[in-house]
């Protein structure tokens, strides 16, 4: 039988968030949470996601200028460019 491609391969869901992926995150947020959503009109993003009923988070507003500092952060546990496939900026 022909083994699966990494793609769907089963991901292993976790109850909690690992200590040092929520040491992380909270990094993250206090690094880029501030400042870069004035004249943004976050309750409208808000309600595109939640028409959708997807689940509305923290959430963060990065530039291309802090894609590196955000690489810097994740190190060797993602490649953050993977998250911009396709030239996608959102």
């Amino acid at each position: 039988m022909e083994q699966p491609s990494k793609k769907t391969e089963k991901v292993e869901h976790l109850a909690e968030i690992p200590e040092d992926w929520r040491l992380l995150r909270a990094n993250i947020l206090e690094t880029f949470g501030e400042g870069k959503t004035d004249g943004l009109n976050i309750e409208r993003v808000k309600d595109f996601i939640k028409e959708r009923n997807l689940p509305a988070t923290d959430f963060v507003i990065v530039e291309d200028s802090d894609i590196s500092q955000l690489q810097e952060m994740f190190g060797a546990r993602y490649k953050v460019s993977d998250s911009f496939i396709n030239n996608a900026l959102g």
